[in-house]
């Protein structure tokens, strides 16, 4: 958006003064975002009204707030159909005057609050634009009619909430496991085989078969945690690194001293500069769109040498007012590249962040409820609760299955690769395998590393026979389609097992999707052994002296 946007609305929505909401759900259309019927109309203001209904907008409407500010997906006149088509727009409740401050109502209607199974202090409603007024979310209105950015800016919110989905998901599993714990021990049935001649009747807890099942309890939520936060580290090390880098490219810009022409002549080029990188930089999406159109590839051509000819002219322009500043300037933009590479890398975590964590808690709550017998469906209990209120997490930000599709269709691609050329899936590989080799002479983590080490060298089987990523294994998908290597099958045939290899991917896509999380999972947890082993042999050899809040973790489970 504008700085003008970004000063209107960011800081009372930070501050609390105001809430916001993001409205992408239609009552036709829910995984299948491309289906939004919902529409924009330029005005001469050069605001849009906004046409459309809305469904499941948590806190979509209060009266605890001055305002409600709707972040809308919606199609521009003469947009393209499907995903690619549609554009993001800023409609708040009541339309912002021009100092800053809520006025007129601006038709966001209410027309009903959704009744759900759980989570009902959150409540989430059904949304009708009628005509409301609005405000694009885009640099310029030319660029957005070549190539909407709707989606784009919306999955960028959206990753970091199947982020946050998770990490929800994982809070609700330990908090289950501690207080199936507190109740297994307290709790006092029947009498287990390993107290007979002790005691009359035993925790449950003693009990063979219950003990197992808090185990796995907490191993799962333990991976959980693990999984979770190797995406935190990944993200949070690179949001460092960026904000570093920034913050020295901005210091040594100050030392330049630049006068105030030499700024004023930079920033006219900047922005002329600015809008051409953001042409090329949707050149390769514009080939993709029109890959089998001659006429079109070859005009994305022309157009493309015509920009990076203005794009030099225009560098060196900057160079002749200060070849300090455009070096600077360059060192920033790496800086940009390499955030956005280690998101890309962050991608892959993701969706296993949200799908396994959450399945996981499911069956986590189901057990947690059985291990309270009886009481544990009774709604004094906290389970039963949690139960209804997580079910929901499995669904949000995109259900399960369409993680589990985005894995095996996107992120283990050989062609998902960063700007460097790295292919993220490999770059996942190799990270473990090092981790493997650094502490297989560990003794005691040798037998672990081993198994994970032969998972490892499966999954990348399991990877490369799904994408056809080696000649043996495009040899194999001949075999299996066509009978044999040899056989040259028209274009019909070839389309048809094209189709029959789809659908058998996808079919174990949940299979393969659970199998990668559990791989990272394990290796987490085994990087987390290792830390807390060399850490345990400092402290006995009294090389180290443990931290106080470490000593509460000495008692064992």
């Amino acid at each position: 958006g504008s700085e003008e946007q970004k000063q209107t609305y960011v800081p009372k929505m930070t501050d609390g003064i105001w809430t916001g909401t993001m409205n992408l759900t239609e009552p036709h259309c829910g995984t299948d975002l491309g289906l939004i019927r919902t529409k924009a109309e330029p005005q001469d203001d050069g605001s849009y009204r906004i046409t459309g209904q809305k469904i499941f907008i948590t806190w979509g409407d209060s009266d605890f707030v001055g305002n409600v500010c709707h972040l809308v997906l919606a199609r521009l006149p003469g947009a393209p159909k499907g995903t690619k088509g549609i554009s993001l727009f800023m409609v708040p409740k009541f339309w912002i005057d021009e100092e800053g401050r809520s006025g007129e109502f601006n038709r966001v209607y209410t027309q009903s609050i959704e009744s759900k199974h759980g989570m009902t202090t959150s409540p989430t409603c059904v949304l009708k634009f009628d005509g409301a007024r609005g405000l694009l979310i885009a640099r310029d209105i030319d660029e957005e009619m070549l190539q909407p950015s709707g989606m784009r800016n919306m999955f960028f919110m959206m990753n970091y909430m199947r982020h946050e989905t998770g990490t929800a998901a994982r809070a609700q599993a330990m908090a289950t496991c501690l207080d199936t714990l507190i109740y297994n021990t307290e709790r006092e049935q029947g009498l287990a085989v390993s107290d007979r001649g002790a005691r009359r009747v035993s925790p449950i807890f003693h009990h063979p078969g219950q003990k197992k099942v808090l185990l796995d309890m907490f191993a799962r939520t333990l991976a959980g945690r693990a999984l979770t936060l190797r995406l935190t580290e990944v993200r949070d090390a690179s949001d460092r690194a960026f904000e570093h880098e920034l913050a020295a490219v901005q210091r040594e810009r100050e030392a330049l001293g630049l006068s105030g022409d030499q700024q004023r002549r930079i920033a006219e080029i900047e922005r002329a500069l600015g809008a051409v990188e953001r042409r090329l930089g949707k050149a390769e999406s514009g080939r993709q769109t029109f890959r089998r159109d001659a006429a079109a590839l070859a005009a994305i051509a022309r157009e493309e040498a015509t920009l990076r000819t203005r794009r030099g002219s225009l560098r060196a322009a900057i160079g002749a007012v200060s070849p300090g500043y455009l070096a600077l300037r360059d060192r920033a933009a790496q800086a940009r590249r390499d955030t956005a590479d280690e998101e890309t890398y962050a991608s892959i975590y993701t969706s296993l962040v949200k799908a396994q964590v959450t399945d996981d808690t499911i069956r986590t709550l189901n057990e947690g409820m059985n291990a309270y017998g009886g009481l544990g469906y009774m709604a004094e209990t906290p389970v039963s609760q949690r139960l209804k209120d997580s079910q929901v997490l499995c669904i949000w930000e995109g259900t399960n299955d369409i993680q589990a599709l985005n894995t095996v269709g996107r992120q283990i691609s050989p062609d998902n690769t960063d700007s460097r050329g790295r292919v993220v899936f490999e770059r996942l590989l190799f990270e473990i395998r090092e981790f493997i080799a650094l502490h297989r002479a560990n003794p005691a983590f040798a037998e672990s590393l081993e198994l994970l080490d032969q998972a490892v060298n499966a999954l990348g089987r399991f990877r490369n026979a799904m994408t056809r990523a080696t000649p043996a294994d495009r040899r194999d998908y001949r075999r299996r389609m066509f009978g044999s290597i040899f056989t040259r099958p028209d274009q019909t045939a070839q389309a048809a097992a094209e189709a029959r290899w789809a659908e058998m991917v996808q079919a174990v896509a949940r299979s393969f999707s659970t199998y990668l999380a559990q791989i990272v999972q394990a290796w987490q947890l085994l990087r987390m052994g290792v830390v807390a082993d060399r850490l345990l042999r400092d402290v006995q050899s009294g090389a180290v002296e443990p931290a106080p809040e470490d000593r509460q973790f000495d008692e064992p489970f």
